[in-house]
């Protein structure tokens, strides 16, 4: 299944019992929480979404992903006419350029981690969402993260086939945006086919990353499932800009997210370690003071949740 398609299975799961008239699914790097993927209809403009990553890193508008992965509810709602919105620059200003008089969000938890985000819009002179919208899109929350997983996860795990140079694009820090031409060319290869190819459309997949950067005064990270594997994009300062790198991702800087995603426990993880170093079932065994039947009992379980035959396809896949 494509990332489209997906979509839109998510979208007519959901539409059954919260209907709406565009959405917008994104995964999130379970380890470092930036977006990894992204996938709309009738959603947001490129240029909108932007601008709400930047408000949702600042948590400056109301419903941010901080908020909505606290201790309280999945879900929030604009467009309600409460009074805690008057100031929601969402609402009044993004909302109602792009046509939407209404927005349903809700965080996509299960098991402590928030796999995505799924955010429902109904169009202005529509029926705004109700609280009831509210109690059974919470009630999708883990299912719909569950179902985000095996999406991910549902295509063995497969090394990239073509040597291309790393893409750099720099972000300065008034949002300029100056990309080499293999950056435009990893850019381009994470929209579907029939996407447009307008800047905005192309640089819509950075933002995350950037933003993520600019508000821990650091470095980023987000390891990306693409169509031929797994890429890495980091973002670093430079000055008063950003080098963002997007490249095939290396073995240590994709394992992390790797075995989040695959539900590797932390003792197949450590076995995974030790395969990576060479290393036979028996001495595994020895190091890890371990029955050489534990040690294959934990392989056959890593081999199984990541959908590989055997050590060599695994190793294959893990070498960038």
């Amino acid at each position: 299944m494509s990332l489209a398609a997906f979509g839109s299975a998510v979208s007519g799961t959901a539409g059954r019992t919260v209907p709406h008239d565009g959405y917008q699914l994104r995964a999130l790097d379970p380890i470092t929480g930036v977006g990894c993927l992204a996938v709309t209809e009738n959603a947001y403009r490129p240029s909108a979404a932007r601008r709400l990553e930047i408000n949702d890193a600042g948590g400056r508008d109301l419903h941010s992903l901080a908020a909505l992965t606290g201790a309280g509810r999945r879900v929030g709602v604009l467009g309600t006419g409460a009074r805690a919105e008057r100031h929601s620059e969402r609402l009044h200003d993004l909302m109602a350029a792009d046509g939407f008089g209404s927005e349903l969000r809700v965080a996509l938890v299960h098991a402590g981690i928030t796999w995505g985000t799924l955010t429902l819009l109904r169009e202005r002179g529509s029926r705004p969402f109700s609280p009831a919208d509210a109690d059974r899109a919470e009630r999708l929350s883990a299912p719909l993260a569950v179902a985000l997983k095996n999406f991910v996860t549902s295509r063995p795990p497969r090394p990239f086939t073509h040597r291309s140079a790393p893409g750099v694009v720099v972000v300065e820090a008034d949002d300029g945006v100056r990309p080499t031409a293999a950056g435009r060319a990893w850019l381009a290869r994470l929209l579907p086919p029939s996407a447009a190819t307008d800047d905005d459309t192309l640089f819509a997949n950075l933002w995350s990353v950037v933003y993520a950067a600019r508000r821990t005064g650091g470095e980023a990270l987000t390891r990306i499932p693409a169509g031929g594997g797994w890429l890495a994009m980091h973002a670093q300062p430079l000055d008063a800009a950003l080098v963002v790198t997007i490249q095939p991702a290396a073995a240590d800087q994709l394992l992390p997210a790797f075995a989040a995603w695959h539900d590797l426990t932390a003792r197949e993880r450590t076995v995974l370690d030790q395969v990576r170093a060479g290393r036979a079932a028996k001495q595994i065994a020895t190091r890890l003071r371990l029955s050489p039947y534990t040690v294959n009992d934990h392989l056959k379980a890593i081999y199984r949740k990541t959908g590989v035959s055997g050590r060599d396809e695994l190793l294959a896949a893990l070498t960038c």
